[in-house]
């Protein structure tokens, strides 16, 4: 040690760098019209739940509540595959993610810019807005339109010579599950727009009309539709069956 002129001695371990196994199976997972993943896996012997896991880590996709995706083979569009199966019994390593109960189309449109995925996610993220209610024999009243995943709130807020009504008027909650439809219905001059919430209340779908600004509606009625495309409930599949079959009535009587 004097030799070199150290002082000192230490132990240090030396830091090992992993050889990669380059026989490992490299697995191709396409995103239809968003391009693909490439990745390596240990072996054929992993199960098509872990790659798909690893696809969706790949891609930053959380697995959220009513939402879930499964693989299909490339060559084999809407022939999905079982996820309890071997990589290796499978015979490919390129495959399509696709969303469950949609095409590949369908997928297109969800991943359709690059932040469509970031704007499902957020949709389920808590915002509120001020907005007005409308009422059909009295003014309209200034409201807290709450959104989450799980419910939309509307909330009275109290403005100057309201306060009786804001006590008379109690808030009320819908479950996202009970909410059917979301949409603009008018849009007006300067700038203003109304939109309305339809939900199921006992037996029969009601609704709630909105003002706000053009911007703030569309942005209200996105974040619900993307709540409703990733929890598809009965309601309200049930809702847009039954107002597909007025449409065409509609047609015939005007026909």
């Amino acid at each position: 040690m004097h030799k070199f002129g150290f002082t000192k001695l230490a132990l240090v371990q030396k830091k090992v760098v992993p050889l990669v196994n380059r026989t490992a199976p490299v697995v191709t997972v396409t995103v239809p019209h968003r391009g693909f993943s490439k990745f390596q896996v240990q072996s054929e012997n992993i199960l098509m739940k872990d790659v798909l896991k690893k696809s969706l880590d790949k891609r930053k996709i959380k697995q959220i509540k009513g939402l879930s995706y499964m693989l299909e083979k490339q060559s084999e569009p809407g022939v999905a595959l079982d996820l309890d199966a071997s990589l290796g019994s499978v015979g490919t390593l390129e495959f399509c993610l696709v969303r469950e109960h949609s095409t590949r189309g369908d997928l297109h449109e969800e991943f359709s810019d690059t932040s469509s995925v970031a704007d499902s996610l957020s949709s389920h993220q808590y915002k509120s807005y001020i907005v007005s209610l409308v009422h059909k024999i009295r003014a309209n009243s200034d409201v807290q339109l709450g959104i989450s995943g799980e419910k939309v709130e509307i909330d009275p807020v109290a403005s100057k010579g309201t306060k009786l009504f804001r006590q008379s008027r109690k808030a009320v909650t819908y479950e996202a599950d009970n909410i059917a439809e979301c949409d603009i219905v008018e849009e007006k001059a300067p700038g203003k727009a109304t939109f309305r919430l339809v939900y199921l209340s006992g037996h029969e779908y009601k609704h709630h009309d909105f003002e706000s600004d053009t911007s703030t509606a569309k942005e209200i009625v996105q974040k619900l539709n993307n709540i409703l495309e990733l929890r598809p409930g009965l309601v309200r599949k049930e809702y847009l069956t039954q107002k597909a079959k007025k449409h065409p009535k509609r047609q015939s009587s005007l026909s």
